[in-house]
């Protein structure tokens, strides 16, 4: 299954690319090297890769930057955002020691393209972002996978056991650690 998802994404690119390109929506400096992990790495110390789909996921998580940032004084922060309005909230920001990037494609090569760029230490989701290609993608790196806040509705859980359970075994299975919203 994991192949075949691969291969979707592989096929699928070109129309992201186009999205990205001619959506004047998803117009930003760099967008296209961003969605295939192709741009500049500015960072300085230890990397933390932290990332939310849009607005809601990155504001539930402003509070855990702000620790973060605050308990390691070395640190440096890479915010991803799947979407334009997430990547103008956390730019908005003007965070100290945080760079904001629009979310690479889940293709395996931009995934480590953007790992040998900014060589993170660490990589956490907000909420439920469950892509199988930069969980494992990391994980296969040695980078630690967290979910932070995570959620999986009872539609998505029966969806997954029902198309593709051995996925997401994998996917799931490569987590470090999962925190979830609610208690079990």
């Amino acid at each position: 299954m994991l192949t075949l998802y691969r291969i979707a994404m592989l096929i699928w690119s070109p129309v992201l690319a186009a999205n990205t390109l001619l959506n004047p929506r998803y117009r930003r400096p760099g967008a296209l090297s961003q969605r295939f992990g192709r741009a500049a790495a500015d960072a300085n110390g230890p990397v933390l890769w932290l990332h939310g789909a849009s607005n809601g996921e990155l504001t539930s998580a402003r509070a855990m930057i702000d620790q973060l940032l605050g308990d390691h004084p070395t640190l440096h922060i890479l915010i991803t955002a799947h979407t334009p309005t997430g990547y103008d909230l956390a730019r908005s920001w003007n965070i100290k020691r945080t760079s904001v990037r629009l979310a690479p494609y889940d293709l395996a090569p931009a995934i480590r393209a953007m790992l040998r760029r900014w060589q993170p230490i660490a990589h956490i989701t907000v909420e439920n972002e469950a892509w199988p290609n930069r969980i494992l993608t990391c994980s296969a790196a040695g980078i630690s996978c967290w979910f932070v806040g995570a959620r999986l509705s009872e539609n998505s859980h029966v969806g997954w056991k029902r198309r593709a359970p051995g996925l997401a075994r994998r996917v799931f299975g490569a987590l470090d650690r999962v925190f979830p919203q609610d208690a079990p």
